[in-house]
């Protein structure tokens, strides 16, 4: 068909009946008329006849329109059963956000949550490691610390009820003596067998994640033991020092010199006089030929050899000018004082040291280890 053609057919216009018998289509009943109505503008783009719907099939075919004009504000328009819905483009944009916060704090809460557990599981097997080396700790020879502790503190506890006594009934402090008669070998036998357990073995390793965590105790435990081993220690030492001092070593005899000298009085007159020196050592006595100058005369004296303190040579002396002395009465009155300033310093260690065995609490501390590691 020539371009003239279709020209003048469309300025002439097809009615909508032509049309459907030309398509073969069975025409649509008589409408009432309806009242008249304002035209509406025409839109410039729009064939003419294109505004009027076409039955096919006695189907109304919907009239095509601009989709500029459904979108607005953003909105869009979906199909949707049971007719149109419009869904808003920025609540819907808002409401995925807070779903992706809500998602990560979640993901950020669970990490968390995990990392604790994981971080209590370690805790629990250091508690665990903790608990096996305070039970499985040996003395040198074997046996087990703790046992070796608690038999200690039974024979301390024992001696501080004889020393309180003692000291109620205002009775002599020397019959402590037989108290520590009995627990000095105890104590001794403690202190070499090192009873004690090392507190840089327990904090080895240590991880302290709580302010009131039950490794901090397991630490003190080791710390306190190793005080109670030290007042043990400290109470032999010092028991065997003053043993020392109140028995001195030596012959219950000492071996002064007499030597003579002339000491001079407030008049100037000089009397003769003598000053005991110590005796380092003898000889033996000898009988000894003395002649006087000028006379010729001779006598037999006996002397020996004595060699003093401060002196560096020996010299020869008549042997009634060696005194022996009797220290026995000496060292007894010396001696009393010695041993009533040991009882009474023993006293105060070992009540020292038992008040030590008060803070250990090995029990308590056992029941939160324990605790720790029992599985939920």
């Amino acid at each position: 068909m020539s371009d003239g053609a279709s020209s003048n057919r469309s300025e002439g216009g097809l009615d909508a009946a032509t049309l459907r018998a030309r398509l073969g289509l069975r025409p649509l009943p008589q409408a009432q008329p309806e009242a008249p109505q304002a035209a509406a503008p025409a839109a410039p783009s729009a064939p003419a006849g294109a505004s009027d719907p076409v039955n096919y099939d006695d189907e109304v075919t919907p009239v095509p329109v601009d989709l500029v004009d459904t979108l607005q504000d953003g909105d869009v328009e979906l199909d949707a059963p049971g007719g149109d819905r419009r869904i808003p483009m920025k609540p819907a944009v808002a409401a995925m956000l807070v779903i992706a916060l809500v998602g990560v704090l979640l993901g950020q809460v669970l990490g968390e949550s995990l990392g604790q557990r994981e971080q209590k599981d370690a805790h629990q097997r250091i508690v665990a490691k903790k608990l096996s080396l305070l039970r499985d700790s040996t003395t040198q020879s074997g046996k087990p610390v703790l046992e070796a502790i608690a038999e200690m503190e039974i024979a301390l506890s024992e001696a501080v009820v004889e020393i309180d006594a003692l000291e109620a009934s205002g009775g002599d402090p020397l019959k402590l003596e037989k108290v520590f008669e009995g627990l000095l070998p105890k104590m001794i036998t403690y202190k070499r067998e090192a009873c004690f357990i090392d507190p840089d073995r327990v904090m080895d390793g240590m991880t302290v994640i709580y302010a009131d965590d039950v490794m901090l105790e397991a630490a003190r435990f080791a710390v306190r033991t190793r005080h109670l081993y030290d007042i043990i220690s400290m109470a032999i030492d010092e028991a065997t020092a003053l043993a020392k001092i109140g028995r001195p070593a030596g012959a219950g005899q000492q071996t002064l010199y007499a030597e003579r000298y002339e000491r001079k009085l407030d008049n100037g007159k000089a009397v003769p006089a003598a000053r005991g020196k110590w005796v380092k050592d003898t000889g033996k006595p000898d009988l000894v030929k003395l002649v006087e100058e000028g006379s010729r005369k001779s006598t037999m004296q006996w002397q020996m050899m004595v060699l003093t303190q401060d002196a560096k040579d020996p010299v020869q002396v008549a042997t009634d000018r060696v005194v022996s002395v009797e220290m026995k009465p000496i060292y007894e009155k010396y001696g009393v004082t010695v041993r009533k300033h040991t009882v009474t310093r023993l006293g105060a260690l070992v009540r020292q040291a038992r008040a030590a065995t008060k803070k250990l609490g090995w029990k308590a501390l056992e029941r939160k280890l324990e605790g720790w590691v029992t599985p939920e």
